[in-house]
């Protein structure tokens, strides 16, 4: 762990490492997911299913105003931290991890699409006003609200690593559980939809970092020893 001074120092250093590259990522990658979630989400091929509410989903409410403002929050993380890196085999995998996560919630939102449980509201305001101006209603299960953001946070904690300022874990996990109980107050969520989502962000990241047994091996294999009769390599 290191103090916030020090990550406030380094933090210049790591957003501008490979700015270009990352800039070029997050446009690419937005401007695709962004498109084919709404697509999903708006144009179903299948029907439609609607989920029965357990007592987490009724004993939340409905409190779209307030909770709205943490909901949308996730964006902080999930644009930010990726600028974190400063290797580009870190934005490789995590390219790669998105790309998986994606892929199977687009997949599951096109053979099973769920309507999210929010009931009609006549005039929404503000905030909520925007949420419904974009949100798509039939990409509920699972919550890729959910998904992205452990995806995200566990990506920063691998980057970061030992600079992780202090206190950091108790502030990711505080804000976490305010935006999964945000999900479930906006009823953009059924509460079945938030493991599913933490699930497949967790298998995500492992799919991206795993490596294949024929690294693992030359990694974890004993150098050799060279013999006193060897010869040496030659040398011009």
């Amino acid at each position: 762990m290191r103090s916030w001074r020090y990550f406030a120092r380094r933090l210049p250093v790591r957003l501008l490492t490979y700015w270009p590259l990352k800039l070029t990522l997050g446009v690419a990658l937005g401007t695709l997911f962004t498109a084919a979630y709404l697509l999903i989400g708006h144009y179903p091929l299948l029907p439609v299913h609607v989920l029965p509410f357990t007592w987490f989903d009724r004993v939340t409410g409905f409190h779209p105003i307030p909770w709205v403002w943490v909901y949308q929050s996730v964006y902080l993380p999930m644009n930010l931290i990726p600028w974190l890196s400063e290797r580009r085999e870190e934005l490789r995998r995590y390219v790669r991890g998105f790309i998986i996560l994606s892929i199977v919630s687009f997949t599951v939102f096109i053979l099973v699409p769920t309507r999210a449980p929010k009931p009609s509201v006549s005039d929404p305001q503000g905030m909520y006003w925007l949420l419904q101006l974009y949100d798509a209603p039939n990409n509920a299960l699972p919550s890729l609200h959910i998904g992205l953001l452990v995806y995200t946070f566990a990506f920063g904690r691998r980057v970061l690593a030992g600079e992780m300022p202090r206190g950091t874990s108790v502030i990711c996990l505080v804000w976490g559980l305010l935006i999964a109980y945000s999900t479930l107050a906006t009823k953009e969520h059924y509460f079945v939809d938030l493991p599913a989502g933490a699930a497949l962000g967790i298998a995500a990241h492992w799919f991206a970092w795993r490596q294949p047994r024929a690294v693992m091996r030359d990694q974890t294999a004993p150098r050799r020893s060279r013999s006193a009769v060897e010869p040496l390599p030659a040398r011009y």
